[in-house]
């Protein structure tokens, strides 16, 4: 049974979701001392960090650092403060990493952890198992998501729907009036334009594994864009700034 350590300030948040977790997984406080000493000596499967108490304080937290530093499966329980999800920033983009927002006096969320820890878990075991066929850098610059099956050209529909804005805002973005754009979004015409934001997505679903963490990251102050979000940038006119960033991050570069 896979063993899942808690940790943070919430002494009953272990036991309640031992209880909820029902014989298919085990959870248990962790035992005093760092969270780095948590990992190194009592080796769980996965942890739940408990950051209500930190109050926006995630980006510099230690247990933050230390938690990502371990590549273990580890769901964040944050708060019901705006913008704390936010904070976590790139973080976001680990296929490693979840979250679940939990009010401290609520223990409605529970179930949710508990199937986010058994998600997390069961991918890992899956990456361990079977590691993925690398994705050739000539390909990485190419999002098949984002193509329609038979013409092969991108699609604004299939565009939007990823990135998560209204078709009639990127129809905006392409000057395009969003009628022409619905009748036929995958049409030539519309190709130069769309390619900025294949440049943005294919580089973020590879590192990020899931639409959902893409859709978190666009929409996340980035301390790179002066504390924008790439969202706004996109939405402002300026793709192309903000795939040149995605693109030094794909590469390793300083963003």
């Amino acid at each position: 049974m896979p063993d899942v350590v808690v940790t943070g300030n919430a002494a009953g948040l272990a036991i309640l979701l031992d209880r909820r977790g029902e014989g298919r997984l085990r959870f248990r406080q962790a035992l005093r001392g760092s969270l780095d000493r948590v990992v190194r000596e009592e080796r769980p499967d996965a942890l739940v960090v408990d950051l209500r108490s930190l109050r926006g304080r995630l980006s510099s937290s230690p247990r933050v650092r230390q938690s990502l530093a371990s590549r273990l499966p580890v769901v964040f329980v944050v708060g019901g403060e705006p913008g704390t999800v936010h904070r976590l920033g790139t973080h976001l983009l680990s296929p490693r990493i979840d979250f679940v927002r939990m009010p401290v006096e609520s223990e409605e969320p529970a179930d949710e952890i508990v199937g986010r820890v058994e998600r997390l878990i069961r991918h890992a075991e899956e990456e361990t198992s079977a590691p993925p066929t690398p994705v050739p850098p000539e390909l990485r610059h190419a999002a098949p998501e984002l193509h329609a099956p038979q013409s092969g050209r991108l699609d604004a529909a299939r565009v939007a729907r990823l990135l998560g804005v209204p078709l009639a805002e990127l129809a905006r973005l392409l000057g395009k009036r969003p009628g022409t754009v619905a009748k036929t979004p995958d049409a030539p015409a519309l190709q130069p334009g769309l390619r900025v934001y294949e440049r943005i997505a294919a580089p973020l679903l590879h590192l990020a594994g899931a639409p959902e963490r893409l859709r978190a990251w666009l929409n996340a102050p980035n301390p790179s864009l002066g504390g924008e979000t790439p969202m706004k940038l996109i939405l402002e006119g300026h793709g192309e700034a903000v795939a040149g960033l995605v693109e030094r991050i794909a590469l390793g570069e300083p963003a």
